[in-house]
């Protein structure tokens, strides 16, 4: 078994379906390729000068490096799930926070930012969610996890 495929059955027993095998590695295949983008955009604000800041992206990688050992050695795939995509719907939000930021999106431009128009802003995180839960609920034909 070369590293790459240990790497992507993290989580895995021998028991499990095929089906269940795939969706497994496909958290741990997500959870790596979104912590390169936390390397990423952490380090740019590093090198940005916002050490404090970065530390947003750097936590994520660190979280989901800890969710996957947690994985491996407990096998709780809904509870590993649960908690990468958490950490990939706060990673974002957080790191808008520490900027003092509120991102939404508006029709009269594709992305704004705006402390003027709160409500606005709440409205949009609202439907956000509404639309997660939508998606959540609507099962495994709309979720590949």
């Amino acid at each position: 078994m070369t590293f790459v495929q240990r790497y992507l059955s993290i989580g895995q027993s021998s028991s499990d379906i095929p089906e269940l095998k795939v969706r497994k590695s496909f958290l741990v295949f997500l959870a790596t390729f979104m912590s390169c983008g936390g390397l990423i955009w952490g380090s740019i604000a590093w090198v940005n000068g916002l050490v404090w800041q970065s530390m947003i992206p750097f936590g994520y990688v660190i979280f989901s490096f800890v969710n996957l050992i947690l994985f491996d050695v407990v096998k709780h795939f809904n509870f590993a799930r649960f908690f990468q995509m958490l950490l990939s719907l706060l990673l974002p939000l957080s790191f808008s926070v520490v900027f003092g930021w509120f991102f939404c999106f508006r029709p009269n431009h594709a992305l704004g930012h705006s402390r003027s128009n709160l409500g606005a802003c709440v409205r949009w995180i609202q439907v956000f969610f509404h639309l997660d839960g939508i998606v959540y609920r609507g099962g495994n034909n709309l979720l590949l996890l």
